[in-house]
Parts: C-alpha cells; structure tokens; sequence
C-alpha cells in the first residue's frame, strides 16, 4: 500500500515587487524577508505531514516499533506452544501413527508398513467384529500388538479345519488367503463379558488368542483405518 506524500511545496512563496522608491526600500526589504518567515512557519506542518506518513507506515507494518522483534518472538513462542500441546493431544487422545512389525496380519498389512490408529473411535462406538484393532499385549502390557477382532463378549468361537464358527455358524473370511490359512482346530471357547477373541490374518504365523487367550477391552486403545507408508500403498485398512 503507496501512501500518499504531500503535494504542497517547502519553498516560500515570493512576491512580486512593485516599484519603491529609496525610502521604501527599507519597508520592501521587510516584505521581502516576510515571505521567507512564513516558510519557515510552514516546518512545523512538513513536519506534523511526516509523522502523519510514519504513523501510517507503522499501521501498514513498514516501519516495526520499539521492541517488535521482542514481541514477534514472544508470538512465535506463543504459537509453537500451542502447537505442541494440540500435537500432544491428538497423539494421546485421537489419532496416532504406528509401524507395523511382523507378518501375522499379512496380506492386509505388512512388515514395516506405516499406519494411523483411530484412539477416538471406541469412546463413542463398539467395537465390532473384523474390526483391526492395537491393543497391548495381555502377557506384557509394554508391547502393543495389531490383530483383527473375531470373537465378541458372550460369543463362542469355534476353529474347525481352519475355518472359523461362530455360535455354531461359519463366518466369511475373505482376508484370509489359501497360503495364509491354517488347517489346525481350535476348541470352542466362550468368550466371557468385556473380552474379545482376536486373530491375526495369517494364521500360519500368528501369535493370537488362540495362543494366549481373550484380549480384555481396557486394552484394546484404537482402530487402524489407513496405512500411510509406502506412497504405493496408501489407503484404508480393511
């Protein structure tokens, strides 16, 4: 933005001298000397103009006041605060990444493959069956691991062959492919309240609950929904 200068000129104002005579000549060389006066009367006003420009430009952000790099950088502080704490937050309380490790929950999701977790999602909703799920490990609750849920609280979960029944009925499992099932049995087990049974998809090499039992639902802390690392493969988790 051009601020607008001043178009009045600094330099005073001359008359035109009409013919004196000698003795007037004194008076006119007053006259002539009043128009340099009133030049001088103008400074003050040049000078109320100049603040008046330096104000705007100060307005406009051209000129920075006393102490503004001081202030800019209690702002940037400011705001890198509070960018810590809503990291913090969303880390803590909706979303967070994870690196998968290991093939047990191959081919939906393989070793080192990154993901976001949903930790927002089961305040407000159930967790269902197929759902994938992050949970600690009940053996050692400092170790999180990622399986997909079966079984849910009051359910019995039944392996027969390889394929999976649940309260007597076989379920559709189309993320569990030929060269990842598992033809071993596994007795019917009923799942007590607040527990769920959990598998991972690749049976053969799946350390899961048929292993070392029900996951409690304190434990189970988000929902992965989409894989973000490598770029080819980015997209939902399903």
């Amino acid at each position: 933005m051009t601020t607008p200068i001043g178009t009045e000129s600094d330099e005073p104002e001359i008359g035109v001298d009409s013919p004196t005579t000698a003795d007037s000549a004194a008076p006119d060389a007053e006259c002539d000397r009043a128009p340099a006066d009133s030049g001088a009367t103008s400074s003050p006003d040049a000078s109320l103009q100049s603040e008046r420009r330096l104000e705007a430009d100060r307005a406009d952000g051209r000129v920075p006041e006393k102490g503004r790099p001081f202030q800019s950088l209690i702002d940037l502080l400011h705001d890198l605060a509070i960018a810590v704490v809503v990291c913090v937050l969303l880390i803590t309380y909706v979303v967070q990444a994870f690196k998968v490790q290991g093939t047990s929950m191959s081919p939906e999701l393989h070793d080192g493959e990154r993901i976001l977790v949903n930790k927002f999602i089961y305040r407000f909703a159930d967790i269902e069956r197929s759902d994938v799920v992050v949970f600690w490990y009940p053996e050692d609750p400092e170790l999180s691991f990622i399986k997909r849920v079966i079984g849910l609280p009051g359910e019995t979960v039944e392996v027969r062959n390889g394929d999976v029944y649940v309260d007597g009925v076989l379920i559709a499992e189309t993320y569990v492919f030929p060269e990842n099932a598992d033809h071993r049995g596994f007795a019917a087990q009923e799942i007590r309240p607040g527990h769920y049974f959990v598998l991972g998809d690749n049976r053969r090499g799946s350390n899961d609950s048929r292993s070392w039992g029900l996951v409690p639902e304190r434990y189970i802390y988000g929902k992965a929904f989409v894989r973000i690392w490598p770029p080819r493969e980015v997209g939902a988790v399903e």
